[in-house]
């Protein structure tokens, strides 16, 4: 089966988000009962000496968290997108493609990742390349959108993870998954939440800022989008949020072991 985008236009369409990442924050009033449970779960299995790698690692936020709870470890930061890791503190960054990563077998006591999965053609192709970098019983701690994440705008309807347009997945479907890659499910939370909005073009700009209308047009360059099809999603947009200014979060975090 042919792939729709790459993780090349992956990488593309972050470049140009990077200037204005932190602006996300700027377009919704609140978000009400969310909490970032990966970074909650890192003091119970980070340990002086480790190697940790962070894949999508951005800006840095998880790899700051990290030194911040243990500052005896070693981090390697992965991005494929080089403006993106800009302001990243890693000791260690590295612009490499998670479906083919630049790193040696066995190589880590902990893998994370934080709203990456979601973004890949093939998850599994990540998935495996993961098992191939970390250590023996190695670590995975991951977090992604849920299958109930902006469900009052677009419903979810039981599929796979590429084909949902926002890259969404059931707690049974991602523990699968793992499984499938050689990655033992041992911990799982899910996490529901509220997001708040003045107005549908706030929702929108946000929806564009964190890659999600990238994502449903499968990240093509603006300019290459069909301007009816553009137009189309965003008077549905606008007519699904004109009286709705709360809008469904989920997020699925999972800790998973390497089996060898």
């Amino acid at each position: 089966m042919k792939e729709l985008f790459t993780t090349k236009n992956v990488g593309s369409t972050f470049d140009q988000k990077a200037q204005n990442w932190n602006n996300k924050k700027l377009f919704h009033t609140s978000i009400v009962g969310v909490t970032n449970r990966l970074i909650k779960i890192l003091p119970d299995i980070l340990k002086p000496g480790m190697q940790v790698l962070d894949i999508g690692s951005g800006s840095g936020k998880i790899v700051r968290n990290i030194k911040k709870i243990c500052s005896k470890t070693e981090v390697f930061a992965s991005e494929i997108s080089f403006n993106m890791l800009s302001d990243n503190s890693a000791e260690n960054l590295f612009l490499c493609d998670i479906q083919n990563m630049c790193f040696k077998d066995n190589m880590f006591d902990l893998v994370t990742s934080q709203q990456v999965i979601h973004h890949l053609p093939k998850p599994s192709i990540g998935l495996k390349e993961i098992h191939r970098v970390l250590k023996p019983n190695g670590l995975f701690l991951m977090l992604t959108v849920g299958n109930q994440y902006q469900s009052n705008i677009f419903p979810y309807k039981q599929c796979h993870i590429t084909k949902d347009p926002l890259g969404r997945i059931t707690s049974q479907q991602l523990q699968k998954l793992h499984l499938e890659c050689n990655l033992k499910p041992i911990m799982l939370f899910e996490d529901f939440f509220d997001m708040h909005f003045n107005n549908s073009n706030d929702y929108f700009m946000f929806m564009s800022a964190i890659g999600a209308i990238d994502k449903i047009f499968k990240y093509k360059l603006y300019h290459l989008i069909d301007q009816e099809k553009r137009q189309k999603l965003s008077d549905k947009i606008a007519c699904k949020t004109n009286n709705l200014r709360c809008i469904n979060g989920h997020y699925i975090t999972l800790l998973t072991q390497k089996i060898t």
